[in-house]
Formats: C-alpha cells, structure tokens, sequence
C-alpha cells in the first residue's frame, strides 16, 4: 500500500495516512508526476529523507519539481536520494568546489538544514554545471541544477502540502460527481432516442444496454 510505505519512511503515525495520501494527491496535481511515479520514487529517496529529518511535504515537492523537469518515478527518486548522500558526506572535490563557491559544507548538510534552505545557498551562489558535476556527480548534477532553478516551486508546494485537509477526499468526490453526470447524461441521451423511435425492438435495445451496464 502507498499510504502506508510512505508512513514508514517518514516514521509517521497510522493517524496520519490520510494527510499523506493528501500530499501524494496534491504533489501529483500541482506537478507533472502521477502518484504511484511518486510512489517509486518515494522508494528510492523517502528512507533517506525521512532517516535526516527532510519532511514529507518537502521530499513530495521536490519530486515534484524533477518531475517538472521529467526527472520522475524512480529516476527522481534515485537522483534525490543521491544529491542528499552527496551533502551529507560530500568527497574531497566536493568540499573543494563547495568552498569555491563561498558556501559551508556543514550549513549544506540535510541532516541540519532543509532541501529548500540548501538550494536557497545554491541559488544566491554561482552554482552551475561545473560545481554540480563536483559536487554531485554526473548522474545527480542535472536533478540539483533543476532543484536550484526550481527551489520557488519546491517551497511554495512544500507550504501548500503542510496545511492539506482532506484533498484526497475531495478529488474522490469531484471525480464521482463527474462520472454521475456522463451517466445521467448517457440516460437522458438513451430516452430521447426512445421517445423519437417509438415503441419498436431498438427501445427494449438499448434499454437493455443501460440496464445491463448498471448492474
């Protein structure tokens, strides 16, 4: 179960499943990622995340900023988890190019501050292809240059998850009261075929067809 997979990366109470589904809904809606790519990458980058003190909210935002970028599912999972591993014990050329940039290797650590803090720093620095490439790797450089040029986005949805109620609920209903009116829709178009016919085979027809899918 999603829901319950994402609880446990995060050390969240059972109480607290419907604000997550709330979040992976609200993520999905305001980026180009759907919930079960959120789901993989919750996989790769939520046990981390959640071992450093990185929140749901803001983990599920900045998924949703690589999947703006079409980094998603466990691609923006895998590079997610890799920028945290590279901050939080960053390699020799690392702290070199961070230094470079005038920039605190400890102040970068996720364990001590928040993804949207440490890409605030990138941001205000001279960060580009070159310190990305030290710093995170080839593999993870594209998905921290997206999270630097994104970092707004990323705290702006991080905000908006962190006050949902009840999101999950209301997307069920809208969705529910879509599908009511197709079908009520479907039946009116259905009787006013009948009523031009007549009384003739087609009606019993297409009555039948009507009734049988409502079973």
């Amino acid at each position: 179960d999603i829901a319950s997979n994402v609880m446990s990366q995060f050390a969240l109470r059972a109480g607290d499943l419907e604000h997550i589904t709330d979040v992976l809904v609200n993520t999905s809606n305001s980026a180009n990622t759907n919930v079960q790519q959120l789901a993989e990458a919750m996989k790769m980058a939520g046990p981390v995340a959640g071992a450093v003190g990185i929140t749901l909210e803001e983990t599920a935002a900045a998924l949703g900023s690589l999947g703006d970028a079409g980094l998603q599912a466990s691609l923006a999972g895998t590079n997610l988890r890799g920028i945290m591993s590279a901050l939080l014990k960053p390699t020799g050329e690392a702290r070199d190019a961070i230094a470079d940039l005038g920039l605190n290797a400890q102040e970068l650590n996720p364990a001590f501050s928040s993804l949207t803090e440490i890409f605030d720093q990138f941001s205000a620095s001279t960060f580009g292809a070159e310190e990305a490439t030290a710093i995170f790797g080839r593999r993870n450089m594209a998905a921290a240059l997206v999270l630097t040029r994104l970092n707004e986005k990323t705290k702006t949805l991080t905000e908006t998850n962190k006050g949902l109620t009840g999101t999950a609920e209301e997307q069920a209903r809208v969705m529910n009261d879509t599908l009511l009116g197709a079908w009520q829709e479907l039946n009116s178009a259905v009787d006013e075929v009948i009523l031009g016919v007549g009384d003739t085979g087609l009606n019993k027809f297409l009555r039948d067809i009507v009734d049988g899918m409502t079973e």
